[in-house]
């Protein structure tokens, strides 16, 4: 429930480029935060696994989906006829 929060309040008036480099540019950092966790880097700076765990799995994934997919949706929703939201979003989703 954050994430919609935060995209309504800092992205939903920023272009669809600015948010496509944004949600690319999480995902290489999440990325890395994985590499650095296979190669047990962290250790080296005090860092427990766990903590980057999470960073990584739950944090960086959701701000990634959150940015890459919320775009999408509203544009959706705005194209769409009253009343067959959840239809399409329901579509949407198993698509």
């Amino acid at each position: 429930m954050i994430f919609p929060l935060l995209y309504n309040k800092f992205f939903s008036n920023k272009e669809y480029k600015q948010l496509f480099y944004f949600a690319q540019t999480s995902h290489l950092v999440g990325s890395s935060l994985l590499l650095i966790l296979a190669l047990r880097l962290n250790r080296r700076f005090g860092i427990p696994d766990l903590a980057l765990y999470v960073l990584n799995g739950d944090i960086a994934q959701c701000l990634d989906v959150c940015l890459t997919y919320m775009p999408s949706k509203i544009m959706i929703g705005k194209l769409i006829k009253p009343g067959s939201e959840g239809t399409v979003s329901a579509f949407y989703s198993t698509v």
